[in-house]
């Protein structure tokens, strides 16, 4: 008020405004006493080193359509804390991805800034975006922006799907940027709600955000660099995904790769298209490399057909101890992919647990996973790629010069939930994979189905993925295979022999002719066990000169 701004909030202020901050020398603070100041045009920042904008609680409202509030360019440890920021709130909204040029604060070409603590509403392009420009030396770097809450214009004016390029909190461009920190923001009603793009950057650091209710785009996106972290923050209620992490195209040179890119510790909740998307360039093989991780995030409540509770494409590194829970279509999807899927608890989805496909010549680790009512309801999907609890398929091209090699082993598939007519199979392996498999632990009604080529199999599994047992007749032991299909013809008596110690056997009834009865040598807790439907199983242990019924659907005779 030193240079007269009123603070009544009727009065145009900006002259006043710009005045204080022009006379500003180094390491001086310009300092807003309380009130409501009006200003009609963008308050400029320019060339300024050591420079402090404290708001003191002042709300400023920008009262000319399309016009930033604070534009700081070309300066050097600024920062900017404690106001709250009032856009005009009538700009035109359309589907175009260009910029518009509005925003609460706007950062160009500057070094070290520090924007915290301030509050930001009703900016139609964003809150507090950052950009180089090109027309300086300068690359935007060293900018933080931390305890800020952005509301944005919401629905209607946002619809689903829109592309306005409006961010509460977020870069105008792909071009070059160096470590940026996103931290403890609360962010809502833009288009997306963190948008990090960059062309090549040193890092970003998004940790700790509230990013909810998003009507247009993602959650977070992220075009990441090298030793990118996004952990911590929660993600509620966005119309595409919770977050994205995407190499664009022109940001590698081709057959290069991303390394330490951290995914870790996030919530996503009612994203309606995926919850966490890790997305290469396979055209031209540019990877997410195996020092990338996706680890300890929770995927809820995603209620769009087909979504993916975490999709990774040209992905080479760990994906593990996640929880993905009540999705409407896959568990963890991968698509080109290496590394460790591992430690993972996926439950109530309505497609795969795990749908796989590894990279050529690669290896793929595959262990340690929970998947449980995996193929609640794969609808009208055809074919068995969506009625596994674990499918691992093979690109046509991805067969030369080597197929895959697949480790599989320590995982569990479980039925609490009646399961589906859609379920076929626990474990389903296409041909081209090298798999080398158990002991994994299968509790549900349905066999697995190891179609690929050379499959050495350990601890419970065998190279024929099943035998069947069609009519009465014995069960071959001899086979080294330890699950049986019961075809049925009739009313028939089977018989089983003693088995080696430990020996585990899984039988499962998968044609109905007539009732099926087995008779053991030796039953230590029965005589007999019938199968009469399709799907009755029986799951038996031989220990102590005897084989155990341990569970399972079919009957047991005293």
């Amino acid at each position: 008020k030193d240079f007269g701004a009123t603070g009544d909030g009727t009065t145009d202020d900006t002259a006043a405004i710009q005045a204080a901050i022009d006379a500003a020398g180094e390491f001086a603070e310009v300092r807003f006493a309380p009130g409501t100041y009006k200003v009609s045009s963008a308050l400029t920042i320019t060339s300024k080193d050591n420079l402090t904008l404290n708001g003191n609680g002042c709300k400023i409202t920008q009262n000319t359509t399309l016009t930033k509030t604070f534009h700081l360019s070309n300066v050097y440890n600024v920062e900017v804390f404690g106001f709250e920021l009032r856009g005009k709130g009538d700009e035109t909204i359309d589907t175009s991805t260009s910029f518009n040029g509005v925003a609460g604060i706007y950062i160009a070409d500057s070094i070290n800034v520090r924007v915290h603590h301030n509050f930001l509403t009703n900016h139609a392009g964003g809150g507090i975006r950052w950009m180089t420009t090109g027309e300086a030396e300068t690359v935007c770097q060293d900018i933080n922006i931390s305890n800020n809450t952005v509301r944005g214009k919401g629905t209607p004016y946002i619809s689903a799907l829109d592309n306005t390029f409006d961010a509460a909190i977020g870069s105008v461009d792909t071009y070059d940027y160096l470590d940026i920190t996103i931290k403890d923001n609360d962010v809502s009603d833009h288009c997306f709600g963190i948008f990090a793009a960059a062309n090549l950057a040193g890092s970003y650091h998004i940790s700790d955000n509230y990013v909810h209710d998003i009507p247009g785009q993602h959650g977070i996106y992220c075009n990441p660099t090298n030793n990118t972290d996004i952990s911590g923050n929660t993600v509620r209620n966005c119309a595409a995904t919770g977050i994205k992490v995407q190499i664009r195209d022109n940001a590698l040179f081709d057959g290069e790769t991303i390394e330490n890119c951290v995914v870790k510790g996030n919530t996503v909740i009612n994203a309606d298209v995926h919850g966490v998307e890790i997305i290469g360039d396979e055209g031209d093989n540019r990877t997410f490399g195996k020092t990338c991780v996706v680890r300890n995030n929770v995927i809820l409540e995603l209620e769009e057909a087909g979504s993916r509770g975490i999709s990774l494409t040209q992905f080479q590194g760990v994906c593990e101890g996640n929880t993905v829970s009540d999705v409407k279509g896959y568990g963890i999807y991968g698509d080109s992919v290496s590394g460790q899927i591992s430690h993972n608890s996926i439950e109530d989805v309505d497609y795969n647990g795990l749908q796989l496909s590894p990279i050529a010549s690669e290896v793929l680790h595959v262990c340690g996973n929970m998947l449980i009512d995996c193929v609640l309801n794969s609808g009208s999907l055809l074919g068995t790629d969506s009625r596994t609890r674990f499918y691992a398929y093979v690109k046509a091209d991805y067969t030369t010069p080597s197929g895959p090699t697949l480790y599989c082993w320590g995982n569990t598939f479980k039925s609490e939930a009646a399961e589906s007519v859609d379920y076929d199979n626990a474990l389903r392996v296409d041909s081209g994979v090298t798999t080398y498999a158990g002991p994994n632990f299968n509790l549900t009604g349905k066999p697995y189905f190891l179609n690929g080529t050379n499959n050495y199999v350990a601890h419970g599994f065998s190279e024929t993925p099943y035998q069947t047992r069609t009519g009465a007749g014995g069960i071959d032991l001899a086979l080294g295979v330890d699950t049986i299909h019961i075809a049925s013809t009739g009313t028939d008596a089977l018989t089983l022999l003693d088995g080696a110690d430990q020996q585990k056997l899984y039988l499962v009834m998968t044609s109905d002719g007539g009732d099926a009865t087995l008779t053991p040598s030796n039953l230590g807790n029965g005589t007999t066990i019938t199968f009469d439907d399709v799907g009755d199983s029986a799951h038996l242990l031989f220990t102590n000169d005897n084989w155990y019924f341990m569970g399972g659907t079919a009957t047991v005779g005293a």
